[in-house]
Parts: structure tokens; sequence; C-alpha cells
């Protein structure tokens, strides 16, 4: 006996297609508040107990983020968390960005979800 019948394939398409949609307007609103921010590509190995440090690779300034140097309270978002799989936007308390602007690694320490 079965419990449940499969969604007709326009239903279920339509479904994906919404889920998918979600994702550009989570990003545009973190990026939209104004709030200083980094988004980087990705992570590497970083301190995942308290306080947690993120190292972001392949970074860019936004929301009036310094390009180099250090700042306060930032956002971090992580476009494919590779260490941090299950979190991909941090406020962490400060940062130091190092390299050029287009090419930027942020250090990020005492981060929360």
């Amino acid at each position: 006996m079965r419990l449940s019948a499969p969604l007709p394939l326009g239903l279920t398409l339509s479904i994906a297609a919404g889920v998918l949609a979600l994702a550009p307007v989570a990003q545009a609103a973190t990026a939209a508040t104004g709030e200083p921010t980094y988004t980087c590509q990705t992570d590497t190995p970083g301190n995942t107990g308290v306080p947690i440090l993120i190292h972001g690779i392949g970074c860019r300034a936004s929301g009036g983020a310094p390009a180099t140097g250090v700042s306060g309270p930032v956002k971090l978002v992580i476009a494919q968390p590779r260490y941090h799989p299950r979190v991909s936007a941090w406020t962490c308390r400060q940062a130091r960005a190092l390299g050029s602007a287009g090419a930027l690694e942020v250090m990020a320490v005492d981060c929360r979800p």
C-alpha cells in the first residue's frame, strides 16, 4: 500500500523553480542591508571551536567594508562553504582583509551564524 502519491510533473518543476529562485533573493537581502560585508567564493580550514575563525578566499568588499586592513563588526558570506558547510552567512566581530581589491583574503574572528 502506498502512503503518498507522487506530485504531478508540472507541480514538481514549479516547486523546484521556486526553491532555486530563493537563493539570489537571500543573497541580495544580505547585500542590501548596507552593513560592511565581505562576499567570498569559498573558505579554508579555520578554528571551528570558540571563538570561530573563518578564512575566506576570493572575497570582495561591499557596504563600506575596507578593501584592506582591519574592520569592526562585519557580515561574511561564503558562496561555496567547504569547512563550515552548514552556514554560509556569518556576523563576525572583527575581520582583516589582505590582498588586492579583486582577490581579497579575509580572516574573520569571533563569528556567529
